[in-house]
């Protein structure tokens, strides 16, 4: 059981919970090289390709929702995507140095 975020009902039990979204922010991801595994029949090891980034959206709040309110939400009009969204992170993209970027926390490891 769970309290819909939206309207405030406690729905029956074993009624599914739908998720929401109620705010989303546009993310740039990086170039990732050799960030997929793919296996080849025969090989013993995986190939790994990269991964190329690009631009798209971050979900930022979901709400838990009754099946009423979920089928009532609705998203507010997508605006396009900036070509250049703001950076969530300090150095982001900005080479692979040590102690930069989004995974700075992996630096010593």
């Amino acid at each position: 059981m769970y309290r819909c975020e939206i309207c405030g009902v406690v729905p029956a039990a074993n009624t599914p919970l739908n998720y929401v979204v109620t705010e989303r922010r546009a993310k740039r991801y990086t170039h990732r090289p050799k960030a997929h595994p793919v296996r080849i029949s025969g090989k013993k090891r995986a190939l790994r390709l990269d991964d190329s980034g690009g631009i798209g959206w971050e979900i930022v709040r979901q709400a838990k929702a009754c099946a009423r309110c979920a089928e009532d939400h609705v998203m507010p009009e997508a605006s396009p995507l900036p070509a250049e969204p703001d950076p969530i992170y300090e150095g982001e993209g900005e080479g692979e140095g040590e102690g930069e970027g989004e995974y700075a926390h992996d630096a010593g490891a």
